[in-house]
C-alpha cells in the first residue's frame, strides 16, 4: 500500500481529534458498523418511510407517462448529448421545491419528481430554476408547510382582489 492511500477505517481527523463534537452532530442516530467494517450511520425509520414514499412518488409519475419537466423546459438540456445519446427524461428523483427541513421533508405538495440530469440542473442553476418555477422564492426556503400554505391563501386572495389592474385591498 503506497503512503497516498488511506485506510478505509480511519476516521477524519476532526472525527478522531473532536470525538464529542462529533458525537453531537448526528445524536439521534447511532453508528453502526457494515459487513466491511466501515461505519456508517444508522437510519432512522423516519428516514426508512421517506425514502419508501419518495420511490413510490416517481414510480407513480412514471406509470403516469410523465417525463422530466426541467428537461423539458430547458434547450440545453434537451439538446445536449452525453456519450453520443440524448439526456434522459426519464423520472428517478424527487426534488423538494421548499426544502427538507423538518415536516417538508416528507410534505408531498412541495415535491417534484425530476430526472438525474435535471435534478442536478435545479441545484446548479437556481436563478433560472426560480424563474421557471422549480425552486421557490428565497425567503421561502425551508418554511414550515403551514407557513407556506398561509403564504399561498394570502398570494391567491391579492390576485383575486385585482380587478381592472387595479389592487382594491
Amino acid at each position: 500500500m503506497n503512503k497516498t492511500t488511506q485506510n478505509p477505517r480511519v476516521q477524519a481527523a476532526f472525527l478522531a481529534a473532536f470525538p464529542i463534537q462529533a458525537a453531537a452532530l448526528h445524536p439521534e442516530a447511532p453508528e453502526c458498523e457494515t459487513a466491511t467494517g466501515n461505519r456508517r450511520r444508522a437510519k432512522s425509520r423516519e428516514d426508512r418511510i421517506y425514502a419508501k414514499e419518495a420511490r413510490l412518488f416517481v414510480k407513480v409519475a412514471r406509470k403516469a407517462g410523465l417525463y422530466c419537466p426541467v428537461v423539458q423546459s430547458v434547450k440545453e438540456l434537451r439538446e445536449s448529448r452525453r456519450y453520443g445519446h440524448p439526456t434522459s427524461a426519464k423520472l428517478n428523483e424527487v426534488h423538494h421545491l421548499f426544502g427538507r427541513l423538518g415536516d417538508l421533508l416528507r410534505w408531498q405538495p412541495g415535491w417534484i419528481a425530476l430526472s438525474k440530469a435535471g435534478h442536478r440542473w435545479v441545484h446548479n442553476n437556481p436563478a433560472k430554476a426560480r424563474e421557471l418555477g422549480f425552486l421557490c422564492e428565497i425567503g421561502d426556503w425551508n418554511k414550515s408547510p403551514s407557513e407556506l400554505v398561509r403564504a399561498a391563501a394570502k398570494i391567491t386572495h391579492k390576485r383575486s382582489c385585482v380587478h381592472d389592474g387595479i389592487m382594491l385591498l
